[in-house]
């Protein structure tokens, strides 16, 4: 029954986020609502490729040199805090969708073409690879400031 509602509520979120956007309409509540879905399920995914290395490397501290320091700092710090990876990658994508949030509301007016690209694609590839979610939010404030000519803020990111 539950896997029922989730692959529905899925499904529902998906054809809004489609179906506003064709319509050339936006909806705050199909917004907020994709977005606490994809923390929820990003942020508590517990069965996927790299989840047991980068909660090794979490528990550890021993990172591998590939790792960036950014995300090596912001783990390392919640790490230290006693908090569980669970709670960290929960923490860590909101901050990234919040970046990107940002970065978005410079760029576009309406959101739902981005929230059904998301949902049916990049929401598979960034639960896995968890850096690459921060990377594209940084990237995405990036050309933020280029379009709004900020360009030592451009540097700074």
């Amino acid at each position: 029954m539950i896997y029922f509602l989730f692959i529905s509520s899925f499904a529902c979120l998906v054809l809004f986020n489609l179906l506003f956007f064709f319509q050339g309409k936006r909806s705050r509540i199909i917004v907020i609502l994709s977005v606490f879905f994809l923390l929820i399920i990003m942020g508590g995914n517990t069965s996927c490729a790299d989840f047991e290395d980068y909660k090794l490397f979490y528990e550890d501290g021993n990172y591998p040199f590939f790792i960036e320091p950014g995300y090596k700092w912001f783990s390392s710090l919640f790490s230290n805090w006693g908090y569980s990876f669970v709670y960290f990658r929960a923490i860590y994508f909101t901050v990234a969708f919040l970046i990107a949030f940002v970065a978005l509301k410079k760029l576009i007016s309406n959101y739902h073409l981005i929230l059904f690209v998301y949902l049916t694609y990049m929401m598979i590839l960034d639960t896995v690879q968890i850096r690459n979610t921060m990377a594209i939010s940084f990237l995405l404030l990036g050309t933020a400031f280029l379009v709004e000519s900020k360009k030592l803020f451009f540097y700074v990111v």
